[in-house]
């Protein structure tokens, strides 16, 4: 039987499934009851929901922006390598970019390069948690605080990871959780801010309650794309959507005209039952993440990326740079179908329709650019085997030693 592993994603169990449809079929509504559990796990005061990770952030920045007492704070600071969402929210937003490299042995903040940006005209500080490794978030918050501006912990990727026994997410004036697909935990579509921070919360009520929902047909279609993730997330299945190029799978594009629009409501039970069980996800995948720490080459063109100390990683994806430009091109083509990936193909100062949005720091991201031609990412989901670890880690070592190595069968 053909064998084909998703990039990411958290599966929805049958039960999880069968619960949604009658919940949907009864007119019922678990929002407050999603809400409630959100507060409860994260330890925090206030949380909004809205139709996508993207869509709240923007309305964050906004938000932000309209709460700061100084108006002329229009720059948001984001790390040289992460979500190109990140970069569109901003300029959605309608505020400026401020991009600062990243250390490529964590993918965190650069802190030398970030403690020497002019702050007079910075808003906040953006965090990115990439792959579900935490930044060095006690580090960046104290030097927010020294400087007088706001840091926005976007856990997008890391629901689930901890920072000295705290969430990541929980850090700062607010944080940012997704529910879109390939997420930590999913209902495939939805975000949400989480602060406590009880005078933004009410800044931000004050707009929240006259923001649009999705339309009917919208949402109708959002369903069916739940029961088509459920039947094709399965190792068994997904050859079949990975098989089709109208539907883009795995692309990186950059998008910068979105709504902005409330969760849908109906979607609750299915995140209300994966958040449930969000430390059992977590498990799965550090255990896939051990078994590529312990099987994956040693090798001079194989860098891992390390996560910053005192952290535990959620592992959305395990990263590692392969710096040979062949050597990683053929273990892409050789593994796509085992879920590896090359993530965001080029860095935030790389991308030619923010340029005239964007300041780079010190005029310098090399970092970044070099993540960004070097970095695969690994899945390490609830249906990733070890023999499925041990076969991914197997052909690298097959191609540093033998750049011409081409097996048969390899996805079997």
């Amino acid at each position: 039987m053909l064998r084909t592993l998703a990039p990411s994603g958290s599966p929805i169990r049958l039960s999880e499934l069968t619960t949604w449809l009658s919940t949907l079929a009864g007119g019922q509504d678990k929002s407050e009851e999603l809400l409630e559990a959100v507060r409860n796990t994260f330890g925090v005061k206030h949380c909004l929901f809205f139709s996508t990770g993207r869509a709240a952030m923007c309305f964050l920045f906004q938000r932000l922006h309209k709460f700061c007492s100084n108006v002329h704070r229009d720059e948001v600071v984001v790390p040289g390598y992460t979500c190109y969402s990140v970069a569109s929210s901003v300029i959605m937003a309608g505020l400026k970019i401020r991009v600062c490299d990243i250390d490529p042995v964590t993918l965190s903040y650069d802190l030398e390069q970030l403690a020497s940006v002019d702050f007079s005209r910075v808003l906040c500080v953006v965090t990115a948690n990439l792959y579900g490794l935490p930044d060095e978030l006690e580090k960046i918050e104290q030097l927010t605080n020294e400087n007088k501006v706001y840091l926005v912990d976007d856990a997008a990727q890391s629901l689930g990871a901890m920072v000295a026994g705290r969430p990541s997410g929980t850090f700062g004036i607010a944080g940012l959780y997704s529910l879109d697909k390939g997420k930590n935990i999913t209902s495939l579509q939805g975000g949400m801010i989480v602060t406590n921070n009880d005078a933004l919360a009410r800044e931000m009520l004050l707009e929240f309650h006259s923001l649009g929902e999705n339309s009917r047909s919208d949402n109708v279609k959002e369903y069916f794309k739940v029961l088509v993730y459920f039947f094709f997330l399965y190792p068994a299945t997904y050859w079949i959507p990975s098989r089709l190029p109208f539907l883009n799978l795995g692309d990186t594009r950059y998008e910068d005209d979105y709504p902005i629009h409330k969760y849908p409501a109906a979607l609750s039970p299915i995140a209300l039952a994966q958040l449930e069980r969000y430390r059992l996800i977590t498990t799965q995948r550090v255990q896939a993440a051990r078994w590529y720490q312990q099987l994956l080459p040693e090798h001079p063109l194989i860098r891992p990326i390390l996560p910053v100390i005192n952290t535990q990683p959620a592992w959305l994806r395990f990263p590692l740079r392969i710096t040979g430009r062949r050597a990683r091109a053929q273990f892409l083509h050789l593994n796509g179908e085992m879920g590896c990936t090359g993530s965001y193909p080029k860095s935030i100062s790389e991308i030619p329709e923010i340029s005239n949005h964007l300041v780079v720091q010190n005029q310098q991201c090399e970092a970044s650019a070099r993540i960004a031609r070097e970095i695969v990412t690994l899945p390490t989901h609830a249906f990733v085997r070890e023999k499925d670890v041990n076969a991914i880690s197997h052909s690298l070592q097959m191609i540093l030693s033998n750049p011409n190595y081409s097996p048969s069968g390899l996805s079997t």
